[in-house]
């Protein structure tokens, strides 16, 4: 039953794609070198992991980061979790992943909500941010990024291989060929020939 619902979704999801890509809508240019970290399947991928581990990475090289978060089951309209010097909104305006980020970056901005092109402008106007790390971003077309990478958990596959709702993939496999960079978790827990073949 689940396998009628698939065109339906394949349609609204790639109709929104479609927009940008002929230029019926135009993503913002952030003044800042813009990283989406994101995946291709419901579920954890550890990609909020990989978000925080980019940001300290930018932040050791000098550069001054934020990281804007998608805030689920947060507030919606968009706030400032973390100034850099301490978190300043409670998990239930936050959201899980968006607090987990400003607990693991002391001295990094966190931001969090639905319109991530306004947080992303108020972390270059307000903090001064030279690098924005978009957390859960693959799938958001608003805000030009300059680096795309897809987040892969090893252990957990891609499932059956199907489109939502009859399977796990949020966007077909072939639009993996909009990310810039493939990041395979947990790589070191299954065979080189499985990983070849994943």
């Amino acid at each position: 039953m689940l396998s009628l619902l698939v065109p339906l979704y394949y349609v609204l999801s790639e109709s929104r794609r479609l927009w940008y890509r002929l230029g019926w809508r135009r993503p913002v240019r952030l003044p800042a070198y813009v990283v989406s970290v994101g995946n291709l399947t419901v579920g954890g991928t550890g990609k909020t992991s990989v978000a925080g581990y980019l940001a300290s990475f930018y932040a050791r090289a000098g550069r001054r980061v934020a990281v804007v978060s998608h805030g689920y089951r947060g507030d919606r309209g968009g706030l400032v979790v973390s100034d850099g010097r301490g978190i300043l909104a409670r998990v239930e305006r936050s959201g899980d992943d968006a607090l987990l980020l400003a607990r693991q970056l002391p001295g990094i901005p966190v931001l969090s909500g639905r319109r991530r092109e306004e947080l992303a402008r108020r972390a270059v106007r307000e903090f001064g941010a030279e690098v924005v790390i978009l957390d859960d971003a693959f799938h958001y077309f608003r805000l030009a990024r300059d680096l795309d990478i897809l987040v892969f958990n090893t252990l957990a596959g891609l499932g059956n291989g199907r489109l939502l709702p009859a399977g796990p993939l949020r966007e077909p496999l072939r639009n993996i060929r909009r990310a810039d960079l493939l990041w395979f978790n947990q790589a070191d827990l299954v065979p080189e020939s499985e990983l070849k073949r994943f």
